[in-house]
Parts: C-alpha cells; structure tokens; sequence
C-alpha cells in the first residue's frame, strides 16, 4: 500500500505552528533528510485516544492493507518545522512513529525519510517536488506524510489581516491552489502501489497553550479562527483530491476548543514536544483507518 500524508495553511507571516525561530526558510531540497530503517517501534502513547469526532476522511477509501512493497514499508515526511520536529530536542517526529508503526503491522521492514525543512512555506515544498533526491524518494514511497502551511499565513498580531479581512481570504485562496498542486504532483510521481494522500490540519496556525494565552484573548481568538477558516480549506481539497484529512486540532483542543494544549507543546508554545508528537501519530494512523 502506498499513501501520502500532508498538512498545510496561508498573506504575511502568522507566528505559526510551523516555524521554528531563527530558522532560515531558504534552500528548499538542500537539507540532508533525516533517514531511518527498521522494523522500530513508534513509542507514541497517550490519554487522547481518536473517535470518529477526532479525525476523519474527507473521502471514503478501502482499509489499507498496509502490504508495502519489495518487503519495505517507505514512509516520506514532507513540510515544515511541525513534521521536522524543530524545537524537541531529542524528540521522534510523528513522521517516523507513523512509519515505524505501520511497517510493523505490516510485518516488513521500516523505511522513513523526513525531508521536512523548519521554516518551509508550501511555495518551498513545491520547489523542492522540482529537485530529483526529493521526486526519487516520493515515487518510492508507500507513504508521504507532508504538514505544511501555517508559514504561508498572515501575522495579525498588530490587527492589520484578521481572519474577515481581503488579506485573510486571499492568503487561503493561494494556499488552496498551492496545496491542490502539492497532492497532485505527488501522486503523479508515486509508483507504489495503492498511493494514497492524507492532508492534516493544525490546531493553531499560531503559538497556543500558555504562550499563546500571554498574548491576549484577542490573539488566541484570531489566530483560532484563522486555523478553522484554513483546516476547513485542507478538508476540501482533500475531498477534491481523494484524499484523506487527518484532524490535529481535536486531539490538542478538543471537539470544542477549550482542552489546553500546553502540555502537548514545546516551551515556545509553537512545535509539539515529545507527547504533541505521539497525539498527532495517533491521528494520522486513527485517520489511516489503522
């Protein structure tokens, strides 16, 4: 089986879920990708456990068989500084527990390239589907996981792009177009049997949790309105594209928004530390149907 995971958002910059500060956003497809094999475990555990209120596919799809090819499992890890990992020091990326997992239940050897760069906008993800090492890695893959997006939004911390605003439609408009042609590309380049597409939201494109809460109830209200405006743009691109939406804001937030996520994120407020990455593989492999 082969399937593709991605995450996306979109005018200047929100401080977002996918940067890393100081993290420079130039080079697409110049980083060395982070590379492991095995039949590993993913070590992801947590309270949270997904329903059918937590992820769901934006099209129905057959349960994957999980088969893999020539006796490996490929999982290729795309986007920004979520999928990277950036600012968890010594933390596995959700990207590799969702590889390792499913290899092992496929009962074949494990393969996991994250090519995720920190700081990439869904403009650099694209450049990089131009560059012949990240095109090779996503046509033999089983399963390309790509989170990418909140580096693409508005910064509406001085109220000048609010979530209702030209600015703030505009920038989802463009992503939209940037996302459909991200899915479309990758598919047209896998070769493995059975590829899939699976788009993630975020549960804020912003800083949350108690970082977040510093910056006023204005803030956290825009910025959580930005995220449900964007989340529901990836869920119909999904559809658009066959593909299937894994939620990552049910899992942070809760079905209503008010659980706390602080606990989930690093000190930045920003990236997920070691347990935000074992909730968002839970996500993606309870959105997978497995």
């Amino acid at each position: 089986m082969a399937l593709l995971v991605i995450s996306t958002a979109g005018c200047a910059r929100f401080p977002s879920a996918a940067a890393a500060p100081g993290t420079s956003s130039s080079g697409a497809g110049s980083s060395t990708p982070g590379v492991s094999s095995g039949t590993g475990t993913s070590g992801a555990s947590s309270s949270w456990r997904p329903d059918s209120t937590g992820s769901s596919t934006a099209t129905p799809t057959p349960t994957p068989t999980l088969a893999g090819h020539a006796g490996r499992y490929v999982t290729v890890g795309l986007g920004d500084s979520v999928p990277s990992a950036a600012n968890c020091p010594g933390c596995v990326s959700y990207i590799t527990q969702v590889g390792d997992r499913l290899a092992d239940r496929a009962g074949v050897t494990g393969v996991v390239v994250n090519d995720a760069v920190a700081g990439f906008p869904s403009s650099q993800v694209l450049d990089q589907l131009g560059t012949d090492g990240v095109r090779s890695r996503v046509a033999d893959a089983d399963l390309v996981v790509i989170t990418v997006g909140a580096n693409d939004l508005p910064d509406d911390s001085d109220g000048s792009c609010d979530p209702d605003s030209g600015c703030a439609r505009m920038a989802i408009a463009e992503l939209r177009t940037r996302l459909t042609t991200i899915v479309q590309q990758v598919r047209a380049l896998q070769t493995a049997p059975d590829a899939k597409v699976v788009v993630s939201g975020y549960w804020n494109v912003g800083v949350d949790g108690a970082v977040g809460r510093q910056n006023g109830p204005q803030y956290m209200t825009t910025s959580r309105t930005m995220t449900r405006l964007f989340n529901a743009m990836v869920v119909e691109v999904a559809a658009s594209q066959k593909a299937i939406y894994a939620d990552f804001s049910t899992p942070f937030i809760g079905t209503d928004g008010s659980a706390d996520p602080t606990d989930l994120l690093a000190s930045d407020g920003d990236h997920p530390n070691a347990a935000g990455h074992a909730r968002l593989a839970d996500a993606v492999v309870s959105a997978l149907g497995r």
